[in-house]
């Protein structure tokens, strides 16, 4: 493998973020990052499908995160992210044995990386607890295994007594009466000890999908890789020409900064003329909403480096009102000049002194 491919940044197996190849640790979530050579096929060749279809499995469309792996595999079968993402996908599925193959294929072709094989040991782990708790509830061994185990074995000596002693008799009835032996069977009056079969397992639901405009604008979005880490859903709005976009914030990170450099990344990638909405969210909770000045926008996303106090201008009707969390910054002046913001302050009467609230002088 030539030296220019080993220098490629590489891809975390577990968080999916690109790591630089001289760290040996991932910098966003810590995992030890493989120490084997590189295939054809790397991870920072094909980020964007990985990116593309891990999105979809933390969705949970996995049969769309299935295929766009299979379709990976088929141009690269030697990329070990693509099959633990397999694993990964069919694992959450409920499809363990499938997952435990892909895990093994991807062992095979990155035998160091800790993190598949940690993958690996522990679904096998979960597989082994499950068969030896549903066959100790097959067998009726719970909380009162003991108490069980012993009724069990009293009604197979009752039951071995008796047909012992049917045998005996009937062996001597044919032989003529004799005193003292029991010439009926005995009967067992004790129920059959009770077997708890396992509950079968419900199926997951399957994913609805979504539309065709919402999907191709999601789509062409992922394929930037400043967005693929960050949208969650698009939607797309015909009567206004509206796109309504949901990004995920990391914890700690700025919500209003965060949309700004989301919207000169996605003005370059939607139609001219079509109006931008951001969702901001941090976890379950929605932090920030605001429209996007598409001509701003655009000089910023040629300009390069943006100047200081750049979102307050790309991002307008922000809710909430001071989304960074800062005490009220006065507003930023618009690119190319504009006029001051009007004196907020009650004006005064001619000749200096207030009027009194209800009354003259």
């Amino acid at each position: 493998m030539a030296a220019q491919d080993r220098e490629q940044p590489r891809y975390c197996e577990k968080c999916f973020s690109l790591v630089p190849s001289d760290k040996e640790y991932c910098p966003e979530c810590g995992a030890p990052m493989p120490t084997g050579g590189y295939t054809e096929g790397s991870d920072a060749e094909i980020y964007p499908e990985l990116a593309r279809s891990n999105l979809l499995r933390m969705r949970g469309e996995y049969e769309q995160a299935k295929q766009v792996c299979l379709a990976l595999l088929r141009r690269f079968p030697n990329n070990a992210t693509a099959n633990a993402l397999l694993g990964d996908i069919s694992a959450e599925m409920g499809e363990e044995e499938q997952a435990i193959q892909w895990y093994e294929l991807a062992l095979e072709i990155s035998p160091d990386s800790q993190a598949i094989r940690s993958k690996l040991d522990s679904l096998r782990t979960r597989m082994s607890e499950r068969e030896a708790a549903a066959g100790a509830r097959l067998l009726g061994i719970g909380r009162k295994g003991a108490l069980t185990l012993y009724g069990l074995g009293l009604v197979a000596l009752v039951v071995v007594v008796g047909v012992s002693s049917y045998l005996v008799g009937s062996r001597r009835a044919l032989q003529g009466p004799a005193t003292g032996v029991v010439e009926q069977p005995l009967v067992v009056d004790q129920p059959e000890a009770e077997i708890a079969l396992p509950e079968p397992r419900p199926a997951a639901p399957a994913a609805k999908p979504q539309l065709a405009e919402d999907q191709r604008a999601f789509e062409r979005l992922s394929q930037s890789p400043e967005l693929a880490n960050r949208l969650v859903a698009a939607l797309v709005e015909p009567r206004d020409r509206r796109a309504i976009l949901t990004l995920e914030a990391a914890p700690g990170e700025d919500p209003k900064t965060v949309a700004a450099q989301a919207a000169v990344e996605a003005v370059s990638l939607l139609e001219r003329g079509t109006a931008l909405t951001l969702r901001v969210r941090q976890g379950t909770q929605l932090v920030l909403v605001a429209d996007v000045d598409e001509d701003v926008a655009e000089r910023f996303h040629d300009a390069g480096q943006p100047p200081h106090g750049w979102p307050d201008q790309v991002l307008t009707n922000v809710w909430p009102a001071h989304a960074s969390g800062a005490a009220a910054p006065s507003p930023a002046e618009p690119l190319g000049g504009g006029q001051p913001p009007a004196d907020p302050r009650p004006s005064e009467p001619p000749g200096g002194e207030p009027t009194p609230e209800g009354g003259g002088t």
